[in-house]
């Protein structure tokens, strides 16, 4: 089992500013990144948990949202500082909400993903409900921070604050854990460059970190989203929460361009990358696969039998202009002669290929069945 640090995001690692959702807006809290580091060198995980209520009231999207972590991803990581997950709650406070703090649903699944010892872990935030989330979960300890909300939360919540302890920064809270929970006796190392650019990766599961998409680009699936990468600055990102379709050449997010997948490996990578999409936002996974299904069936039972009884049709045309050098006597005699050779030629390719689809032996369709992610028996 491993120990983790769950930790509230604004007012607790960035400046709490209300409703933040620019990300150039995002700012640290000084000494943040380094605090983190020993957390992480003394074999902490770090995992987020957040309410964005801002979301819910309609102050901001998801979309801004992830673009505000991923920033605060990316400037944490120059410090070589990785959070395995983030767990946000975009639920307004009057709706009903599965992991909405004080509720302990996030630590709970970050148990079941990471295998953590909530009795070994800890929790920090600066409201009173981050403590209570964390009492909720039994953690071993949970911590209030002064900055953001916490300086009044622990004057006006003196009587609620029980067990916990009470520091002034982050950069104490991390103090007081290593006091109780001392790391290994050797100084750890600073970060070195594979230790940054691996935190900017922040991945989960990595697909195919070296299959270049146009010569130096990577592809990367983390536990917020895909990223298309090209020496460790991320050029492109869709959030799981933003997947719109992914089909086999590409995963497509309802804002900014789609990212192309990689050419080498792509039936892989798809199913891995609609597995991964599917243990977010199952229902969402599943819609997609219903409507690639469908247009799947209508290019394959529709489209292609009219496109070749047309193309036979332009052939017997195109035979009987040379013949009688008239457009319109060629398209008479082709109407009343050739019509229904047309008709079953075409339905007959057409048959011809769903037999081929059928028995899987279309090598020059990849992904010839692009709603299926394995067998029928283990469809998304």
């Amino acid at each position: 089992m491993k120990r983790a640090v769950f930790l509230d995001r604004d007012g607790t690692i960035n400046v709490d500013k209300e409703y933040l959702s620019d990300p150039a807006k995002l700012e640290l809290i000084p000494g943040t990144g380094p605090a983190l580091r020993r957390l992480m060198d003394a074999g902490f995980l770090l995992i987020i948990v957040t309410n964005q209520s801002g979301i819910g009231r309609g102050l901001y999207t998801l979309a801004d949202m992830e673009a505000v972590n991923l920033r605060l991803r990316l400037d944490l990581a120059k410090d070589g500082v990785r959070f395995e997950k983030i767990y946000a709650a975009p639920e307004h406070p009057d709706q009903p909400s599965r992991g909405r703090k004080p509720k302990p649903q996030f630590l709970f699944d970050a148990r079941d993903e990471f295998l953590v010892d909530l009795a070994q872990s800890y929790m920090i935030g600066d409201k009173l409900i981050d403590l209570q989330c964390g009492w909720n979960a039994g953690v071993k300890k949970s911590i209030l921070v002064r900055t953001g909300y916490g300086a009044e939360t622990a004057q006006q919540s003196k009587d609620k604050l029980g067990p916990a302890v009470v520091t002034d920064t982050l950069v104490e809270a991390v103090d007081w854990i290593l006091r109780a929970e001392p790391a290994p006796e050797e100084k750890p190392s600073p970060a070195t460059f594979g230790q940054r650019l691996q935190a900017l990766m922040a991945t989960q599961i990595e697909i195919q970190p070296r299959q270049s998409l146009h010569k130096e680009w990577h592809l990367y699936v983390a536990g917020d989203g895909v990223y298309l990468a090209r020496a460790g600055t991320f050029a492109k990102f869709i959030p799981w929460s933003e997947v719109e379709s992914v089909r086999a050449t590409r995963v497509k997010g309802r804002h900014g361009e789609p990212i192309d997948l990689p050419l080498g490996s792509r039936e892989a990578v798809f199913r891995q990358i609609r597995d991964e999409w599917h243990k977010h936002y199952p229902e969402a996974c599943e819609a997609d696969r219903r409507r690639a299904r469908r247009q799947f069936l209508l290019i394959m039972y529709g489209a292609l039998p009219v496109f070749l009884i047309l193309a036979m049709l332009f052939q017997f045309y195109a035979a009987e202009v040379e013949r009688h050098q008239s457009f319109s006597e060629a398209a008479r005699v082709m109407l009343r002669t050739k019509f229904h050779w047309a008709i079953i030629l075409g339905l007959g390719l057409s048959s011809f290929i769903w037999l081929l689809h059928w028995f899987g032996r279309l090598p020059w369709l990849p992904g010839a069945r692009p709603h299926e992610t394995g067998s029928r028996q283990s469809e998304l």
